[in-house]
């Protein structure tokens, strides 16, 4: 149990359970177990053990059996344990603010229609975490078998070590993700002795800042992890320097990068911060790294803040610290003038009551990756792809009319097109859905009742055609609409796409 190896040790106190003068005490080191090995149902089952026989578990225990019931969704019985973890510490802002969430957990689920999340064909019945984009691609971890070759394990659960691996993203036409490519091991350089961790790529992808364990152990304890710098030349990469503040005392992982490689974030258990793992920034300057820097108690808490992520003013990162749905959870906090602000959480369905974390965004802020164990539980990660602020139905359109003699004069022609009709078609059922007539100012507005293809059918005194008509897929900060009609193209009934937002 002290070496961290926990599958077995659960084997070692089932033994000693069977037998005669079994002590109830041992219970709560199986439910311990248990919680470590993230099997939260098997947890509270053992906490629950502990009941009749009226032991007093200690603080952590009672936390530990609380954040287990989160993670189940049992909401109402988790605030009845986080409120006796607060009558022995009064005081611990965290486990009020936990209570307060739980109590109005409806909030993180009134933005959930602005989301779609749904699993990376990729996965596998191991893990896979920590993916983010490469060439044409995905870097991400996973702890999948490899044939051949003596199988080294992890001992907390008896897996596989995490090794990184490439896959390619097959996309059609419009750029839309069809499927995956069968992932390939990245590069024999990062064939660690041990686990890889994350990775972050900079300078447009020449470039990386890497997770893997420590060639030594710290006095006979377990092996750090630490940051590592890489470098791509040719078709190669190569290992260019360590970070110079990782230590065989504490681990520091979870790098984020800017694009220009001058502001690293990270996650370290390091002495001296808020609790268990906080989030640290570290810039380089004059050719070296800075001594790294707390990010504060705003963003970190009293237990765990992992996987920062940096996407322009915008800090990603996720906790169990925080409140939330339950586990790990995914939050956000703006950056101003050299502070954060509050934080945020992310809600329903980025984060679930199980682990979601690792999370990566696009440039757009529109998609990318996040990593969870919603579906298994335990140490049984998968990868999910996502695309948020979508639109949302019915959806209120509001334009305006114009048209343009001809297609060959440029914009300061174009005249309002005014008392016309306007029809919208849905494409795909070829119906009429609803309708509308563009005022004296060439103004309009109607209802689009659902997601679908569309266009419209502009009749008027002297003109009649289709123009086509298509909403954004996901919300904008201006959704009016201006349709420019070609008059000497849009006669009788010719189609002319031309409508522009």
């Amino acid at each position: 149990f002290m070496q961290q190896e926990y599958s077995e040790a659960l084997k070692m106190y089932f033994k000693s359970s069977s037998k005669k003068g079994f002590r109830p005490e041992i219970n709560l080191k199986i439910a311990r177990c248990y919680y470590y090995l993230k099997n939260y149902t098997q947890a509270v089952q053992y906490y629950e053990k502990i009941k009749p026989v009226n032991l007093n578990p200690s603080k952590t225990d009672l936390f530990y059996y609380a954040e287990a019931l989160a993670s189940l969704s049992c909401y109402k019985m988790a605030i009845e344990i986080y409120q006796r973890c607060l009558l022995a510490e009064p005081d611990n802002e965290m486990l009020m603010k936990k209570i307060w969430r739980l109590h109005n957990i409806q909030f993180l689920y009134d933005d959930s229609i602005h989301f779609a999340i749904k699993e990376v064909p990729i996965n596998t019945d191991f893990s896979e975490l920590a993916a983010y984009p490469y060439q044409e691609g995905i870097v991400f971890l996973s702890n999948i078998e490899i044939t051949g070759g003596v199988q080294k394990l992890n001992a907390i659960n008896n897996t596989p070590f995490y090794r990184l691996f490439y896959s390619d993203i097959i996309n059609d036409s419009l750029g839309n993700i069809i499927s995956y490519e069968k992932p390939v091991l990245f590069d024999k350089i990062f064939k660690n002795k041990y686990h890889m961790g994350s990775v972050a790529f900079y300078q447009h992808g020449q470039k990386m800042v890497f997770t893997a364990t420590a060639e030594k152990n710290k006095s006979g304890n377990n092996r750090t992890l630490q940051l590592f710098f890489s470098e791509k030349t040719e078709n190669n990469w190569h290992i260019t320097a360590s970070f110079p503040f990782n230590s065989f005392k504490f681990s520091n992982s979870n790098p984020s990068i800017t694009e220009d490689g001058k502001f690293l974030l990270f996650s370290s258990d390091k002495s001296g911060g808020y609790g268990g793992k906080d989030i640290y920034s570290s810039i380089f300057e004059n050719g070296s790294w800075s001594e790294p820097e707390n990010l504060g108690d705003e963003i970190n808490s009293r237990e765990d803040e992992l996987y920062p992520y940096l996407m322009k003013e915008t800090l990603y990162f996720s906790s169990n610290g925080h409140p939330g749905l339950g586990g790990l959870d995914v939050f956000k906090a703006e950056y101003h003038n050299g502070n954060y602000s509050a934080v945020e959480n992310m809600g329903y369905p980025l984060n679930s009551s199980y682990d979601d974390f690792g999370i990566y965004i696009d440039t757009l802020n529109t998609s990318g990756y996040i990593t969870s164990n919603r579906k298994n539980g335990g140490y049984n990660d998968n990868l999910y792809a996502f695309e948020m602020d979508l639109q949302t139905y019915p959806l209120k359109v509001e334009g305006v009319l114009k048209y343009i003699e001809h297609n060959w004069l440029d914009s300061s022609n174009l005249k309002t097109l005014s008392d016309v009709s306007l029809f919208l078609i849905d494409n795909e059922r070829g119906i009429k859905v609803t309708e509308t007539v563009a005022d004296s100012n060439g103004n309009f507005s109607f209802i689009v009742p659902y997601f679908s293809k569309y266009k419209l059918q502009v009749v008027g005194p002297e003109i009649e055609g289709l123009v086509s008509f298509e909403v954004a897929k996901h919300k904008k900060v201006n959704d009016k609409y201006e349709i420019v009609i070609v008059h000497d193209d849009f006669k009788s009934t010719i189609t002319n796409p031309t409508a522009n937002d």
